[in-house]
Order: structure tokens, then C-alpha cells, then sequence
């Protein structure tokens, strides 16, 4: 019993370490809300300091089409699961910009959890975010592809009408995103606009205009994040939330107002998704 318990925590002692050598001269943003993240998932980590150099693990990358090789790369050496939280460890000062299409590059191949950094590198602050990005393509007919497709399923009840009546297993378990949560993304990150339309038309939602670190624009009004009844308002109303940030935003200025968005969603407890929280967030590039 003794070894099996050490060798469950090596890849987390292994993981540790290797945060802490690759991020000893990162100043990781300020952020009050602790990632999603399991303490047993298989992560793939992602460095940038603050001279915008780019670091997948130990391995320094030199053009962008290595955010995607090396991704494939790792996901080959998995035999059973695939990989699906990764970590950003980015510098507070570069330009969230350069974080974005980092992002971007992610998505070309990989669907999944991804968790940006905040705080002190070993520790459990940050931000998770759920993407879909455009490495599986389907043809879908007349939404043949978006199946038991409702605002109902945004966080499934098995007693809901236009719902899979599905067992959940015992006790907590790691969110799976809603189907139309995972279509949408994609549809968005492919721009296909026809699926985006339909989707917006099912469900409730709101685009903030985010341009400083105080203050933020919704259907052409402009209010402050210190109004926390605004901001929770329509955290409480809305299936989802479209973010478009200042592009001369800094990493940390994207983390600052993040964070107090990331406070406000609230946790779906009995869902069939798991501990999943609400509403859905895009940023939106």
C-alpha cells in the first residue's frame, strides 16, 4: 500500500519541481480564485517569460507551428487518456495579446481544460477556462451533429425535459462541458457563423466590452467592477458570457479583471457536467 501511495504522488512531486525550475523568474499575476484543476490530472505545462520567450516544459520553442507539434507529440506517448488540462505559466508584464495566440495555437489540436497561472507557481491560484478548438472536424446537417441540443442541457438534470437520462456516478467528479458548450466554442473558434447564430438564438447571453482594469461596457453601458450587484446580475441571468478584452491589455491586467468576473460564477452542484461553473466563459479573440 505504502508504494503504491509514493508512486501515485511522484508525477505530482515531478510536476512541482518542474514548475518551480521554469518559473523561478516568472512574476506570475495577482489572482484571489483557486483553478479548477484535480489534484491527479495529467497536465501539460506552458512557460512565458517576460522577454516573450516561449517554453513547452524544459524545451524552448522557436515558431509557433511547435505549440501544436509538440502537443501531438505528447499525446501520442498517452496510451489510455487523453491530456485534457493544460497549465500557462505567463510573466504579468508581457502583452495578453501574445497569451491569446498562444491560445490559438493550443486550440489548432486540442480540446480541453486550460488553466491560466496566477499567484506563486507551485500553488493553486488561477484562472480555468474551457476551450474547443478545430482538431475535430464534423459535418453536421441539419444540427444532426448537435444532438439532444437545448438550453435544458446547459447543466443537465436527468429530470429535465430534451435531456439524456444518464446516471452519474457516485460523489464529485471533473466537469464535462455541456454539448452545447463544446459545439459552440468550436463553431466560434472556426467562425462559422451559421452555428454561432442558431446557438445565440437558444440561449441567454451578454458580450462584455472589457477595457480597463476598473471598468467594462454591456449592451453600450458602461460600469465599473467595484458595482458587484451589476456584474453578478448578470453573472445570475445569462447561459453565457462573451469577453472581448482591451488589446493593450498586460497578462496581469487580463488576470486582474478575470478574477473578478471568475468570483461571481457560481458552482452547478448536482449536475450531470459535475461541479461545473456557470455561465459558460468565452474571450473572444
Amino acid at each position: 500500500m505504502k508504494r503504491t501511495l509514493i508512486f501515485c504522488f511522484l508525477p505530482l512531486i515531478f510536476i512541482s519541481n518542474l514548475m518551480m525550475s521554469q518559473g523561478e523568474n516568472l512574476a506570475l499575476p495577482e489572482v484571489d480564485v483557486d483553478m479548477d484543476l484535480p489534484t491527479d490530472a495529467e497536465v501539460l505545462l506552458f512557460y512565458v517569460n517576460g522577454n516573450e520567450e516561449l517554453y513547452f516544459s524544459e524545451k524552448r520553442l522557436q515558431f509557433w507551428d511547435e505549440v501544436s507539434s509538440s502537443i501531438l507529440a505528447k499525446q501520442r506517448e498517452q496510451t489510455f487518456n487523453k491530456i485534457r488540462h493544460i497549465i500557462i505559466h505567463a510573466d504579468k508584464n508581457i502583452p495578453y495579446r501574445f497569451v491569446q495566440r498562444l491560445r490559438s495555437e493550443i486550440g489548432k489540436v486540442w480540446s480541453g481544460f486550460l488553466h491560466f497561472k496566477g499567484g506563486k507557481v507551485g500553488g493553486k491560484k488561477g484562472i480555468s477556462v474551457f476551450i474547443a478548438g478545430s482538431e475535430i472536424t464534423t459535418e453536421r446537417k441539419n444540427r444532426g451533429g448537435d444532438f439532444v441540443f437545448s438550453s435544458n442541457i446547459i447543466y443537465t438534470r436527468g429530470e429535465k425535459d430534451g435531456t439524456v437520462n444518464v446516471q452519474r456516478r457516485p460523489g464529485s467528479f471533473f466537469p464535462i462541458p455541456a454539448i452545447w458548450q463544446n459545439n459552440f466554442s468550436r463553431d466560434l473558434f472556426n467562425r462559422d457563423t451559421v452555428h454561432i447564430k442558431e446557438t445565440l438564438k437558444q440561449i441567454d447571453y451578454k458580450a462584455l466590452e472589457v477595457y480597463s482594469e476598473d471598468e467594462y461596457k454591456v449592451d453600450g453601458k458602461g460600469l465599473k467592477f467595484e458595482n458587484t450587484d451589476e456584474l453578478k446580475l448578470i453573472m445570475d441571468s445569462n447561459d453565457l458570457i462573451l469577453l472581448k478584452f482591451n488589446f493593450n491589455f498586460t497578462y496581469g491586467q487580463f488576470m486582474k479583471t478575470m478574477g473578478q468576473i471568475q468570483n461571481l460564477r457560481l458552482w452547478e452542484k448536482d449536475s450531470f457536467h459535475g461541479e461545473l461553473r456557470k455561465p459558460f466563459i468565452i474571450d473572444v479573440i
